[in-house]
């Protein structure tokens, strides 16, 4: 039996070590109280990271309150849709946006764009209109193609190189599909989740 959390993480079930230290992550508190402090004098909160890069590197400082409903937003009203259902819909949108954005740009674009400059637009309006503006661009891109064009490796950048652009082709129609079951799985395991 294998774990898969967030449909990126295999767990054989022969790791114990690594099963551990897994579980140990998902069961953290999302706050650590020893870098929280509490100025008396400017009456504000500070939260300070132990990571010296990234996007939650360094410290925040917060009206109490503040922190607070920053902190309150993450505890879901009785009976309401788990966070975890919700920030696996999350993902696996995110991921259609990402594949579909790297394949258009690396084939008819500038082929800069990085996984890190692709982000969830927010909200399911968001998502519908983002991907509805990527299945508009790829069905420019097909109907512009020409039999020498999809044999051709020209085009072949992301995720695959030096193959005939078909095979990029025929991944999407494969990838689009397979993302849509997931989507559906996690919407049916939420919808079954009481019983």
């Amino acid at each position: 039996m294998c774990i898969r959390p967030y449909t990126a993480v295999w767990v054989p079930e022969d790791d114990r070590a690594f099963a551990t230290r897994l579980a140990r992550y998902c069961a953290r508190n999302p706050v650590a109280l020893e870098r929280l402090t509490y100025d008396r004098t400017a009456k504000v909160v500070t939260y300070r990271s132990v990571k010296s890069e990234g996007p939650s590197a360094g410290t925040e400082t917060a009206d109490p309150l503040e922190f607070l409903a920053r902190v309150l937003v993450h505890i879901p009203e009785p009976h309401a849709e788990s966070w975890r259902a919700v920030q696996r819909r999350a993902i696996l949108t995110w991921h259609v946006g990402f594949w579909w954005s790297m394949v258009l740009d690396h084939s008819v674009g500038a082929g800069t764009l990085a996984r890190a400059s692709v982000a969830w637009p927010g909200t399911a309006g968001g998502v519908t209109e983002g991907l509805g503006r990527l299945q508009s661009d790829w069905r420019t891109v097909l109907e512009q193609l020409s039999e020498e064009d999809l044999r051709s490796s020209g085009r072949t950048r992301w995720p695959f190189q030096n193959r005939p652009f078909g095979d990029i082709v025929a991944w999407v129609i494969v990838e689009l599909p397979k993302n849509a079951a997931e989507l559906g799985y996690a919407r049916f395991l939420y919808a079954v989740r009481d019983r």
